[in-house]
């Protein structure tokens, strides 16, 4: 839990302490707007571009599939990546790695390009017309609510944030018509999007195999048989959720489909801590440490998730998922979906027995179909070059400037 998470938690608690907070909130914003302002008396590189992902936790999603692409174009850009200084991953040598810090983030923003980001900035971040900020996000047209589409249950810190940053924002990637929609109205976002789909999903349309294999080498297990377990983002920090008969499911998996079977567990970003309450053994293996979760949907035989909109990532191409939500009542009445779970492909449990029964009655014929039918609803617009075409346009910019 970071620190202002834990003050926005604090602050529900507390009237006086809310307000206290949510004060030093907006002065916060006028600071940050003034030194900003400062720093773009500073000349802009117009051949840096600034990456982050989830304020500075992890070098992959969107962002890290536009920054590769622009690197194998071949333009002489510098590639800067915004981490936190805890963050231990492979980082290719051409990227500029700068610690996630107040001051850092603010001089590199104020001096570079292109910003390109999957989450919010700062309140307060100045941006000036002769930079182009590309706002990716780090969801899909998934099921649970964003944003402003929350209505009462937003905290006031982020009913200010949505429409700051759509503001400030030049473009924002979908990959759907319905994503667009969603965008538009949650975020109160009126300019322009590209529909090219998601940059982290053009894996899906490349050879799985040396990914598998990869993926099998990280963990040190023969080939065999994945199914990945992605449970969503508890704001709570429960772990309630965790209730699956491991053994059994893993009993259930070889008797459908045969073989050798590894059970990966991988937790949301936000969770990460709570990983270590989980009891893992030779077959069910921590994946929460694993850096690009689209490898994992890649290497996956079987995705087992909630309200994860990995999900809609992972039937990109429409491979096998199921649905495990035992606190599905809670969970929408807390946050709300944007999809009745009926309507989905995927078959729905909320209880071990009623996962296992979905298991052994899997009709994969007719799953397909309903994935196929899902797509279109949508107006799914993936079709593996998303990553190109955003380093394109970012590039155009870059070259041209502003038109």
């Amino acid at each position: 839990m970071t620190l202002i998470q834990g003050l926005k938690k604090l602050s529900q608690n507390s009237i006086l302490f809310e307000k206290l907070v949510y004060c030093g909130f907006l002065v916060s914003g006028f600071i940050n707007r003034f030194l900003f302002l400062i720093l773009h008396l500073l000349p802009i590189n117009r051949k840096k571009i600034v990456f982050c992902n989830m304020k500075g936790i992890r070098y992959g999603d969107n962002p890290m599939y536009i920054s590769e692409r622009l690197h194998e174009k071949k333009r002489d850009y510098e590639i800067v990546w915004l981490l936190n200084k805890n963050v231990e991953m492979d980082i290719p040598d051409y990227v500029k790695r700068v610690d996630y810090g107040y001051w850092n983030n603010m001089y590199q923003l104020s001096t570079s390009a292109v910003w390109v980001d999957s989450n919010l900035k700062d309140f307060g971040t100045y941006k000036s017309r002769k930079q182009l900020y590309v706002q990716t996000w780090h969801g899909s047209y998934g099921i649970k609510k964003i944003a402003l589409d929350l209505g009462k249950n937003l905290p006031k810190f982020d009913k200010v944030l949505y429409p700051f940053n759509s503001k400030i924002a030049d473009v924002i990637v979908s990959n759907s018509k319905k994503t667009s929609q969603i965008y538009k109205r949650a975020f109160g976002y009126n300019k322009k999007l590209l529909e090219v789909g998601s940059p982290r999903n053009d894996i899906f349309f490349n050879d799985p195999n040396e990914i598998k294999n990869k993926v099998f080498k990280f963990f040190g297990i023969r080939e065999a048989h994945i199914l990945l377990y992605a449970p969503t983002f508890r704001s709570d920090y429960n772990m309630d959720f965790f209730n699956i008969d491991m053994e059994r499911l893993h009993e259930e998996l070889v008797k459908k489909y045969g073989g050798d079977w590894y059970i990966l567990v991988r937790l949301h970003p936000n969770n990460l801590k709570e990983a270590k309450h989980i009891k893992y053994n030779d077959y069910v293996l921590n994946a929460s440490d694993y850096s690009v979760m689209q490898e994992l949907l890649v290497a996956a035989d079987v995705l087992l998730t909630d309200y994860s909109s990995c999900m809609f990532d992972y039937i990109t191409k429409p491979k096998t998922c199921f649905i495990y939500a035992p606190d599905l009542d809670k969970y929408e009445n807390d946050r709300g979906n944007y999809w009745r779970m009926s309507e989905l492909p995927f078959p729905l449990a909320t209880t071990n027995d009623e996962l296992f029964d979905n298991i052994r009655s899997f009709d994969n014929e007719e799953y397909v179909q309903s994935v196929k039918k899902l797509h279109e609803l949508v107006g799914s617009c993936e079709t593996g070059s998303a990553a190109d075409k955003v380093a394109d346009y970012i590039i155009d910019f870059v070259e041209k400037g502003r038109k």
